[in-house]
């Protein structure tokens, strides 16, 4: 089983409506995909999904998980094989960085947060214009990481030069005094 980890809260720009279609359901069943989101699912976020707490239960490969202390966080997140991160904003992706700092291979919107983190030449960034066309990117990316993942070529690109969070402060801090 291959697992992914989603780590987002319930709120709509995060886009979990992407995992909640057809195509992603066929794409779990067939590759034996499972799919941890950090949240449990509300009446309203399901609402907004327009999706039925008893249609839930035809997404199996989808598990919602309570939410976890940080430490818990990142132990589940050393024991998948990849972050999905679908968010359509955010200043800083935490749970990319994180991911990166563990080695674990990352799936994200080719957006500016993204590609800060990861590079622009990652290869596991798909592309986000609308909804039709991000979805059907996201299933071309999840493809080639199952592809790479089955042949042993999956890497996770970690190109950044800190190992912690205290030295990606340190290296931001000295960036800003360089630039003042």
């Amino acid at each position: 089983m291959i697992k992914f980890i989603y780590v987002a809260s319930p709120i709509l720009h995060k886009r979990h409506y992407l995992l909640f279609s057809n195509d992603i359901k066929n794409i779990c069943q067939k590759y034996n995909i499972q799919i941890l989101l950090t949240f449990l699912p509300t009446r309203n976020l399901l609402r907004k999904l327009s999706i039925s707490l008893s249609e839930l239960s035809n997404y199996q490969n989808i598990v919602f998980i309570d939410t976890l202390e940080h430490k818990n966080l990142i132990l589940l997140l050393k024991k998948t094989d990849c972050l999905l991160f679908l968010s359509e904003q955010e200043s800083l992706g935490l749970p990319i960085l994180e991911a990166v700092m563990n080695e674990i291979p990352v799936i994200a919107p080719n957006l500016s947060y993204a590609t800060e983190l990861l590079g622009s030449g990652y290869p596991y960034l798909f592309e986000s214009a609308d909804i039709k066309n991000t979805r059907k990117s996201l299933i071309k990316i999840i493809k080639k990481f199952i592809y790479d993942f089955n042949s042993n070529q999956v890497k996770s690109h970690n190109k950044l030069n800190f190992k912690s969070i205290d030295d990606l402060v340190d290296l931001m801090f000295s960036k800003f005094k360089n630039n003042s």
